[in-house]
């Protein structure tokens, strides 16, 4: 019998991106790279004997070596390609073709500071101005386009980088909190620069950035992740020394703890992947092989955060010594609890407390 664990090579070279469509019961499509921007998609029907077809653009120069490009995780049709600081974006990607299918995005091409090394988008269903690209260079900069599926080709990002990023640093991986948008890390693989930023104002017009290196200040960063869970949020960051995890973002006391055992503990985590579904996180390093866990505990359909309106919160009004903030909520149905939160004039969190939804306060002084 088959060995559940056999691997199959699909295409040969030096390895870049790679992404796996959502599964039908007739057909699922893998995508690989290799150097000097080739993409192939490959059809799985069972056998391991149909060719890989090339998709990639035949307008792109290829001007990196590693091939990146996105696949959407829920929406798989959706994929975004990287060709230095140009980006191409094709809708159809299971039939997409070198010479069909694809368009430039002139407006972040025209914009982008630096090369692409890093993107990702917001999780779930595609939700329109509601969802986002994040694209991070390799000259220390990152950027959010909205509607990234639907937008005009000379639609333009915005920048968004964080206050202190280092010139020319190079941001590795950029991961989205899956049920709000708002919260967003991304690391830089560089050392001796600040390396892990943390926001929970994503989508703000100038969103305030925490470095959250905490405890695990010298290794090189390479990627990380954001996992919800009905207990709260985790976060994950694959350094050169290991995986490590937190559950409290607190600026540079945020406190890390190390991840599994040899020969995990001490490689190189150059990817993570998560499957929302069931809090699946998938952990590719350098030279040690892969490794999963099920995190599991998945958070209910309700959201963790809502739209600004009075149907969720009816109003907050301070004391009149300012000592005090009051709160009254509204009529929204089906939450049970808040987490309340104040931050500094840095976007920094200097308080947080889970609290039931009803009326309440905070005190401030």
């Amino acid at each position: 019998l088959p060995d559940p664990n056999d691997h199959y090579i699909i295409i040969g070279g030096d390895g870049g991106s790679t992404a796996l469509s959502a599964s039908t019961s007739t057909s699922q499509y893998v995508y690989g790279s290799i150097q000097e921007g080739i993409v192939a998609r490959f059809f799985v029907n069972g056998a391991s004997t149909a060719p890989p077809v090339r998709i990639d653009p035949n307008t792109a120069s290829s001007s990196e070596f590693i091939t990146y490009f996105h696949l959407d995780p829920e929406n798989t049709n959706v994929m975004y390609y990287a060709d230095g600081s140009s980006l191409y974006r094709t809708t159809v990607a299971t039939i997409v073709t070198p010479n069909a299918g694809w368009d430039l995005m002139t407006g972040v091409s025209n914009n982008l500071n630096g090369s692409i090394f890093a993107f990702t988008t917001t999780r779930g269903n595609y939700a329109g101005n509601n969802s986002y690209l994040f694209i991070g260079t390799d000259a220390g900069e990152i950027y959010r386009l909205t509607n990234p599926r639907d937008a005009l080709t000379s639609a333009t990002p915005v920048n968004i980088t964080p206050f202190g990023l280092s010139a020319g640093a190079l941001v590795r991986a950029i991961a989205v909190n899956p049920r709000n948008a708002d919260t967003v890390i991304a690391v830089v693989s560089n050392y001796n620069v600040p390396s892990v930023y943390w926001t929970g104002n994503a989508t703000s017009a100038s969103p305030t950035w925490q470095v959250i290196e905490g405890n695990i200040s010298l290794p090189s960063f390479r990627s990380c992740a954001i996992v919800t869970t009905a207990s709260g949020v985790e976060y994950y960051v694959g350094t050169s020394i290991g995986l490590f995890s937190t559950t409290v973002i607190n600026g540079n006391a945020t406190n890390w703890t190390l991840e599994g055992s040899n020969p995990m503990s001490g490689a190189i985590i150059s990817d993570l992947k998560l499957r929302i579904a069931d809090n699946t996180l998938l952990v590719g390093t350098h030279g040690n092989g892969m490794f999963y866990a099920n995190i599991g505990n998945v958070a209910t359909s309700t959201p963790d955060y809502i739209v600004n309106n009075k149907a969720f919160i009816r109003s907050v009004n301070q004391t009149v010594t300012s000592s005090s903030v009051y709160f009254q909520t509204g009529n929204a149905t089906g939450i049970k609890k808040i987490y309340v939160a104040v931050r500094n004039m840095q976007g920094q969190m200097v308080w947080r407390k889970d609290m039931p939804y009803s009326p309440g306060q905070v005190e401030v002084s």
